[in-house]
């Protein structure tokens, strides 16, 4: 990822336009293929109209899904400044809930992930949907401030009138 590149806590907002959902999630291997693309689009819409029989598979779809993406937003975390705001615009739905895109992670996901939970603002996450594209959302939160800092800063200030 990124971490060669940019420090943490270097900017004051980070902000994705879009998170392109894994496109092969169970790495399917399309061979020979004019179009493999639209033969994995087409391999993965199936798997959504066999209902409970492919569970197990549908799982694993989603489980990978909302791994990308909470590995995307904990970098996006990473690199912005404590109280800084992180914006995920265009986000997917999961791949059943909008079988035209590849896949993505649900509202709820955003919500009850404990690891972003842990590294963002309580009470900081909005989620609207998106006016200008059909099944996609738009994610804002804030970063946690960085408690140890701010009690430094104040003890330094005490110290120094």
């Amino acid at each position: 990822l990124l971490h060669e590149f940019l420090s943490e806590n270097s900017f004051d907002v980070v902000f994705a336009s879009h998170i392109s959902p894994l496109t092969n999630p169970l790495n399917i291997r399309i061979g020979g293929s004019r179009d493999p693309l639209a033969d994995l689009d087409r391999k993965y819409t199936a798997l959504c109209s066999t209902g409970n029989s492919n569970k197990k598979k549908l799982d694993t779809i989603q489980d990978r899904q909302e791994a990308w993406y909470r590995k995307w937003v904990q970098e996006m975390i990473r690199i912005a400044k404590p109280g800084a705001p992180i914006i995920v615009e265009q986000v997917s739905y999961p791949l059943c809930e909008a079988q035209f895109d590849f896949g993505g992670v649900s509202m709820d996901f955003w919500k009850k992930d404990k690891t972003l939970a842990n590294l963002i603002e309580p009470d900081s996450l909005v989620i609207e949907s998106s006016k200008l594209l059909r099944k996609r959302y738009h994610v804002f939160m804030i970063k946690k401030q960085d408690k140890e800092n701010d009690k430094k800063k104040k003890k330094k200030n005490k110290n120094n009138p």
